[in-house]
Order: structure tokens, then sequence, then C-alpha cells
């Protein structure tokens, strides 16, 4: 493991990026550092990216995702991008390198191996350069929104419809920033706006979530299975769900499963305490199934991601990854339920520790929580000092491939949620 104190490798940042219907299309990802000054910047190009994640291990973990990442100019000619996972990366140039002509003509080579191209436009105050060479290769233009007034936008929009390229909304990271990019015409939005709270009215916990509620909580005091069995007898929609997830090919169990009892002791409790989390997810947001639900893809990455961590800082404590797999994916349920956290754990049973960690960030936990805030944050300064925290017994480079193993997991979750 690395020392966090000499770690001297930079921290994989990421961003979704979600198209109209909240499907997942890919991430932007970028390595970043501190500055002398405390400044956050790149720190390395979609050739670094492709060289630190191991290009194989990239491919499995963005399996039917795109990866948007910075090209510099110099990347572009060199010899060695034409073996890039061309089928699944989006070259991100500079909008200033549409006027020059040597790239276009390189950018034409490339894509004629099968390479995309995305304009990262930071400043939108003008049209792009109407340069018909260059516009026609790319695929997408990523647009900061929240340094353009709606007439550049617009303007960009309409040079997307004659060129034929996606336009991205970049930086919304609000749902008033999500609407105002909706109502202007955006179809691709880069943010974590979907994971923003907003006020809403105090209230109890959605009726259609009792059932799962009351499992939930036999589950979480290691309830006996026939108490179990009898709530679910009371849910027969749940019952019905439960019984075809493990009967589907992906469990693999050859004799077919008529029970709920049968069930339990197929896919085990832990298992199955994980898929109620999720289902109530979905539940909350009257979604139908985990591809569209961005922010029930975020809380089971989060879950699996503090689940790996503490598998690696706190091997003296077997049980410890499961409560936090469960404690990241708690820490979002009152952005999904719309309630205070008090509120939510005042009808779920949950171990004291873990309360104590979700409503006031103490303990082993609540450090685990903080670290990975200040990582999806994409703040190295604070994830430095977190691991510091922690005991330096990690360092970034352990959080980085944390993190592509967890969108791997994310990916190919087999958990039927409809």
């Amino acid at each position: 493991m690395m020392n966090a104190m000499t770690d001297s490798h930079p921290l994989l940042g990421r961003q979704p990026i979600l198209d109209l219907h909240e499907k997942l299309i890919g991430y932007r990802l970028a390595f970043l550092e501190c500055d002398a000054g405390g400044e956050v910047h790149a720190a390395a190009d979609v050739e670094g990216i492709c060289s630190a994640l191991d290009e194989p291990h990239l491919t499995e973990a963005f399996a039917g995702l795109k990866v948007f990442a910075a090209a510099a100019p110099g990347m572009l000619f060199d010899l060695a991008t034409e073996s890039l996972p061309s089928e699944r990366l989006v070259l991100c140039l500079d909008a200033g390198l549409s006027e020059d002509p040597e790239v276009v003509s390189r950018c034409q080579v490339l894509g004629a191996a099968g390479f995309q191209f995305c304009l990262d436009i930071n400043q939108p105050s003008e049209p792009l350069a109407d340069n018909a060479a260059l516009l026609g290769l790319i695929s997408f233009a990523n647009v900061d929104i929240s340094a353009a007034d709606d007439d550049a936008l617009v303007a960009l929009l309409n040079q997307a419809k004659r060129h034929r390229f996606h336009p991205i909304a970049g930086q919304v990271e609000t749902q008033d920033g999500h609407r105002r990019a909706v109502k202007l015409g955006f179809a691709y939005f880069q943010g974590n706006y979907f994971a923003a709270s907003s006020p809403k009215e105090e209230k109890l916990l959605d009726p259609s979530l009792q059932g799962l509620i009351v499992i939930l909580n036999l589950l979480n005091r290691d309830a006996e299975i026939q108490e179990i069995e009898r709530v679910f007898k009371g849910e027969p929609a749940l019952t019905i769900k439960l019984l075809r997830l493990t009967n589907s090919a992906s469990i693999g169990c050859r004799v077919r499963i008529a029970s709920v009892r049968q069930a339990i002791n197929v896919i085990g409790r832990r298992a199955l305490l994980r898929w109620v989390q999720l289902l109530m997810f979905s539940r909350s947001q009257n979604a139908d199934d985990m591809e569209r639900n961005p922010l029930m893809q975020l809380a089971a990455l989060k879950g699996r991601f503090m689940e790996q961590l503490a598998k690696l800082s706190f091997q003296n404590q077997p049980t410890f990854p499961d409560t936090a797999f469960l404690a990241g994916l708690m820490s979002l349920m009152p952005v999904a339920l719309g309630i205070p956290m008090k509120d939510i754990l005042d009808q779920i049973d949950v171990a004291p520790r873990l309360r104590q960690a979700l409503q006031e960030r103490t303990g082993e936990i609540g450090l685990l929580l903080d670290l990975t805030d200040s990582f999806d944050n994409r703040d190295p300064s604070a994830v430095n000092q977190a691991l510091g925290r922690l005991g330096n017994c990690i360092g970034v480079e352990d959080l980085n491939r944390v993190l592509v193993d967890s969108i791997a997991w994310v990916q190919g979750l087999a958990v039927d949620i409809k």
C-alpha cells in the first residue's frame, strides 16, 4: 500500500455524463492535483489515464460507457495514440484548436481509426469558429453553462444542429442548473445535479416503502428467517421480485426456487439486505431500473467504494466492510427520499455506531464517509487530510484503483429491482 504523506499520485476525478432520460452514457475523467497555491488542476491527459488505469482494465470497468478525457496536442500527434481503445475513448480538445489545420488533419486520421472527439468550451461568449472540417468530425461539445449567458448557449445549440454534434451542458451541479439546460435545449449533462438536495417539507417515509422498511429492520437485527418470511408473504409484489431475482441466470442456482425461505437461503442475508436497500432507492424515485436511476447508481458506487476502503484500512475487523457498504448507501437516502437523516433513522433500525456516523460523522465509519465525500468532490487537499487521519495506511493510488473497481462492479451489478 502507498503512504499518503509521500504518495505523489494525482487524484482520479470523475463526473457522470447523462442523457435527457438520465441514462448514464459515460464519465469525464481527469487526474487532479493541487499546485503550491492550493489551486486544483489537471495533472495528466487521456494518455496518462490509460497508462495509469491499464487499458484492459479501463475497457472492462467502463463496459458500455464512454470515457471522456482531455487530449493534449502533443498526444494527438503521437503514433502510440492510435493503439488506445478507440471504442471507449472520447478525446476532448480545447476549442481553440478548432482553427489549427494540422490538428484538423490529424483528427481526420484518428477519426478514420474510430476515435470520437469532444470540444471543450470554457468561455462560450462567442460561437465556435465555423470550421466545417473539424465540426463535422466532432461528436460532442462540452460547454461550461455556469459561465455563459442564454444567447451564447442558444448560438452553440444552433451550430450543433447544423453540424450534427451533441452539445453537453457542463458544470450542472444543481436542479435549477439542470432545468435551465433542459429549457435551452440541451440533451446531455455533465455533473451531479441529480444528487443535489432540494428543500422539502419534513414527512414520514412513503407508505409504499413500509414493507421494505420492516424487512430492512428485521435483517439489521438478524431476525429469524420465519419472521422475514412472514413479512414477504404480506407483500406479494416483493415476493415475486425476490423469486425472479433468485431464479435469474445470474444467480446460477440449478434448482428452481419456489419459496421465500429458499430464496433467502440461496442469496444470503447480506445480498438480500443490499437488494432491499437498492430497491428502496428505486421505489423512492419511481425508477424502473438502475440504468436510468443515476442516484441509485451513485449510492451503489459509494457503498462499494466504502466497503473496499474498509477492507484495506481495517483488515482486523471482518464485519466492518458490510457496515461501511450500508453507510455509503444510506448516506444518500436523504436526497433519494426527501427526508432528513434523523427522520429516516427514527424509522430504520441500525447499529448505534452507524447511526452516529450518519448523523454526526463520528468514528471510523464517519472518517470513511469524509474521505469518500472528499474524493467525490475532487478535492485533493481534503483527501490527503482524511488519509492522514486514517493513519496513512492507504494512499491516493489505492483510492483510484478502488474507484475503477467499484465502477466495474456497479456496471455488472446483477440485482433485479424491476
